[in-house]
């Protein structure tokens, strides 16, 4: 399950892929520009029971099946990860193959098999996938409306984005504009899954 900000996807036990909620910026992949009901949801070149991740950005989507992403909604600052802005969905390209993937409310990153994390969507409205430099492989991401947490292979977190509510973690509420290492407490070291909220102003 993922859920935008008027938006939710799901997948059923069966492996179908269902949406409801506004679909105004055609982030259900539907060309009608309304509010829908819960309907089942069909994308070009995708096998049955292949879904492995749904996320949701504010009015965008991502679906992740068999290494590749299928991205809908708006696109005004690049984060379906092409050029287009197709009211439907449509396969990202120029990726290698994804194992990961999570949404801001105008940006998306993934990572690849490789551990190595990409972002696609920014302030420079920069839709091409761009590959950050990393001292360790990626093991976790989750994403805010406008901040991001990230876990590596040597446990340790960063973290970047907006900070208006404290909600990076680092004792004050200034915005950090490029990924820092988090030094806080031990228990950062234990492997599970890390959930970052977003705290709106």
């Amino acid at each position: 399950v993922a859920c935008g900000a008027q938006h939710t996807l799901c997948v059923t036990n069966n492996g179908r892929l269902i949406g409801f909620g506004r679909n105004d910026k055609s982030q259900l992949g539907l060309e009608e520009a309304k509010t829908v009901p819960l309907t089942e949801l069909f994308i070009a070149g995708l096998e049955s029971n292949s879904i492995r991740k749904l996320a949701c950005g504010e009015h965008h989507s991502l679906v992740l099946s068999e290494g590749f992403i299928y991205s809908a909604g708006h696109n005004e600052q690049g984060q379906l990860g092409r050029e287009s802005g197709l009211p439907k969905f449509e396969k990202v390209n120029m990726l290698p193959e994804i194992i990961d993937i999570t949404c801001g409310n105008r940006q998306s990153l993934c990572v690849d098999v490789s551990n190595n994390l990409w972002k696609f969507g920014s302030s420079e409205k920069n839709w091409e996938p761009v590959c950050f430099e990393w001292p360790a492989d990626i093991v976790e991401i989750s994403y805010g409306g406008f901040h991001v947490i990230v876990k590596d292979s040597c446990s340790r977190i960063w973290v970047c984005g907006q900070n208006t509510s404290g909600q990076l973690g680092l004792g004050h509420r200034n915005p950090v504009g490029k990924f820092i290492k988090y030094e806080g407490i031990d228990i950062i070291k234990v492997p599970s899954k890390v959930h970052a909220k977003s705290a709106k102003k």
